[in-house]
């Protein structure tokens, strides 16, 4: 009787299944960081929505009050121009102090803007990312008063 011997075979194959495991830990172990990226990016862009909302919002509140006192426009330049109109001066402080301020909007680079033209005026709000203080964003409303 002949007797087959399969040790040849089984040396041959020998740490394949570990090779195949590291492949597939490898494989994994990059789609995981590719989903951590994902998610980083997620959470950034989350932030600068939130961030240009607020200045939205911080931006329509002034326009709105402009034109509540649009039966006054020569109080209107004084009120609510900068660098010391009262108005001005009281909404600046919810841009840059407080609950609803923007993160570096206190600078002095960074310290929101009112100008009159005629009828149109522009607000511009400037503030920077708390990690990321290099890029300076920029909110710009330009809106007729009348």
């Amino acid at each position: 009787m002949k007797v087959i011997s399969t040790s040849p075979l089984k040396r041959g194959q020998s740490g394949v299944i570990i090779l195949e495991a590291l492949i597939a830990i490898f494989i994994f172990s990059i789609g995981i960081l590719g989903l951590v990226g994902a998610l980083s990016a997620a959470v950034t862009n989350a932030s600068e929505a939130q961030y240009r909302t607020e200045a939205a919002f911080l931006a329509d509140s002034l326009i709105a009050e402009i034109r509540v006192s649009r039966n006054n426009p020569d109080t209107r330049a004084t009120d609510f121009a900068p660098p010391s109109g009262s108005k001005y001066v009281t909404w600046k402080n919810r841009v840059t102090s407080g609950a609803t301020a923007l993160p570096g909007a206190n600078n002095s680079a960074n310290l929101p803007t009112v100008a009159f033209n005629n009828q149109n005026v522009t607000v511009s709000i400037y503030w920077q990312d708390k990690k990321d203080t290099s890029v300076q964003h920029k909110y710009v409303v330009v809106t007729a008063l009348e």
